[in-house]
């Protein structure tokens, strides 16, 4: 086993995305990190393509980070301790490298792109793509949502996070919590107003 990935405890649960995972992280303890990189890439590049679209809001860009994104993913491996799910800590760089790159070039996305969630959401809403579907000339009032996520609080942040920017359902989220599917959508719901309100503010000052 390589030093510093630690296996749960044979009780452990393991969440979906864990058991969805599990050769990946076999390969990751054999060291075989080439098979562990063309697994995460062959599962997991058009969402992180689509995370970094909905941070940086230009497809160039983002493809362009998301190359940057399994660069890091490389040189991280070493480190993965497996506490979290691979899946979660590959969204985990790709949001940090994003949100980096966002801050850096100070990017404006609408806030109307945190759309709503209805009780029949199983998945979540594509962020780059829920805001391509509309006419960027008829959008609303844009604003720095990296600077407003930094001023929303817990737990609204990890949720809102989790859901909408690392593409995850509200199950996964529960899972990820510890927290019941209904309380994550209530509280998707309270963090999207507060966003709002974040912003209103903002517009005030």
């Amino acid at each position: 086993m390589k030093p510093g990935i630690k296996p749960p405890p044979p009780d452990a649960p393991k969440s979906a995305a864990a058991e969805r995972d599990a050769d990946l992280v076999a390969a990751l303890r054999r060291g075989d990190r080439h098979a562990v990189l063309e697994g995460l890439m062959d599962r997991y590049r058009q969402k992180v393509m689509n995370l970094a679209f909905s941070i940086l809001r230009d497809s160039a860009l983002a493809e362009d980070m998301s190359q940057t994104v399994f660069v890091k993913v490389w040189q991280a491996m070493p480190s993965f301790d497996g506490r979290a799910a691979l899946s979660t800590w590959l969204y985990t760089i790709a949001r940090n490298t994003c949100l980096t790159a966002v801050t850096r070039e100070r990017r404006m996305v609408p806030l109307e792109d945190f759309s709503e969630v209805s009780d029949d959401d199983d998945d979540p809403l594509s962020f780059g793509a829920h805001a391509t579907g509309g006419d960027p000339g008829q959008a609303a009032a844009e604003y720095d949502v990296a600077r407003l996520l930094e001023q929303l609080p817990e737990p609204y942040r990890r949720v809102v996070v989790l859901f909408y920017l690392e593409d995850r359902s509200c199950e996964e989220v529960g899972e990820l919590l510890s927290m019941p599917t209904g309380t994550v959508k209530a509280l998707l719901h309270r963090g999207r107003k507060k966003l709002a309100a974040l912003a209103g503010a903002s517009e005030d000052t």
